[in-house]
């Protein structure tokens, strides 16, 4: 089964980052598709694939999906989207059996 799991997140990583990387290196049959603006040198492992992308952009596309002006005027708020994300990523996640979101706060086992 193939699974990818969403995260973006705009502003500098903190310095548990690398950690978290870590993780996602020990779970090599999962992907983790990060979209930031923070590009800050990091050792990402294959199986984490990042797109440089700034806030505004993002919320345009966002936007883009809906015919009435959306609430997104932080980054914090693309929490509220989470539910929304297969559609909004679908080009990032064609090909995937499943898909999830997911926060660089949480340090992974063995998944």
């Amino acid at each position: 089964m193939k699974i990818a799991l969403i995260l973006p997140y705009f502003g500098k990583f903190d310095n548990l980052f690398p950690i978290w990387l870590h993780s996602c290196r020990c779970n090599s049959e999962i992907d983790w598709i990060v979209f930031t603006d923070d590009k800050s040198c990091y050792d990402y492992p294959d199986n984490v694939k990042v797109h440089y992308i700034n806030f505004e952009t993002m919320r345009e596309h966002f936007q883009s999906f809906y015919d009435f002006k959306i609430s997104l005027d932080t980054p914090y708020r693309l929490c509220n989207f989470k539910p929304a994300y297969g559609e909004l990523f679908a080009d990032y996640i064609k090909g995937y059996d499943a898909w999830g979101f997911c926060d660089n706060d949480m340090i992974y086992g063995d998944i």
